[in-house]
């Protein structure tokens, strides 16, 4: 239940337009990050919602997101008055570190904006406790992050989108929703949602408000994240779910595989 992402600052800067949200969206190749970058560790690229494929009755198929298209990229930027990258101001890519992988992931998306859009950006590597401190306070315009659900729902990741969240002004911190992204709309069916008698009913407009925020592009979503586990032969029935919930009732121990101590 985590999804891997780069956060815009959708109230100042240069992504407070849409369309220079939307021109690095489709200027990203998340199938190419994950196969080749990541070699394969992670479920699957970004090409849906904020939402992992890892709840019962939440299609993520059925959003749409971005996929890698040159020419709609550079339509975008144009569209917001910086044709082949002329005249785009300097950003920086801020991302903690972990191991080389977020790392290796920033170079590969700094190369690809430089390929695609001819715009050369930053890369500064912080201290996670100052990462999340850019965030909350509203100091970065572009920004690695991301999150691991607390509960097995959609609702857990649209939260931190909600626009009711987002204080009047810049200087205050705000969180959970750290791109300070507002749509009446999204909120609206977010909090239909939150309303709703059945699960059926909260998902379905859950999904319209993924959909619309989708549109908004207030982040690049690049992949699905994947645990892994080593589990000895001899131990059987061990449970693996979303929530990590362990259930050790029936799990048993196969004696004739348990090897004897030296």
């Amino acid at each position: 239940m985590v999804t891997q992402m780069l956060a815009f600052h959708t109230q100042n800067g240069p992504f407070k337009d849409i369309n220079v949200r939307k021109a690095f969206s489709y200027a990203i190749d998340r199938e190419y990050l994950l196969e080749s970058v990541l070699n394969g560790e992670g479920f699957a690229p970004g090409l849906h919602g904020i939402t992992p494929p890892a709840f019962k009755n939440y299609n993520i198929d059925k959003i749409k997101g971005f996929t890698k298209n040159e020419d709609s990229a550079r339509y975008y930027l144009s569209k917001a008055g910086f044709p082949n990258g002329k005249g785009f101001p300097a950003v920086t890519l801020y991302l903690n570190a972990e191991g080389s992988r977020n790392t290796n992931v920033a170079v590969a998306v700094q190369k690809q904006l430089q390929d695609n859009l001819n715009i050369n950006i930053e890369l500064s590597v912080l201290p996670l406790a100052q990462s999340v401190e850019k965030a909350i306070g509203g100091n970065f315009e572009f920004l690695r992050i991301a999150w691991q659900a607390d509960y097995p729902s959609a609702e857990n990741f649209l939260w931190l989108f909600n626009g009711k969240t987002v204080p009047a002004d810049g200087q205050t911190k705000s969180f959970p929703n750290i791109f300070r992204y507002k749509n009446d709309n999204f909120d609206r069916l977010y909090e239909g949602a939150l309303q709703a008698k059945s699960i059926e009913e909260a998902n379905g407009q859950f999904m319209q408000a993924e959909q619309v925020l989708m549109n908004d592009a207030p982040m690049i979503v690049l992949w699905y994240d994947e645990g892994y586990r080593l589990i000895q032969s001899y131990v059987k029935n061990f449970p693996n779910n979303p929530m990590q919930y362990r259930d050790l009732s029936q799990v048993w121990l196969d004696a004739s595989k348990v090897k004897p101590q030296q």
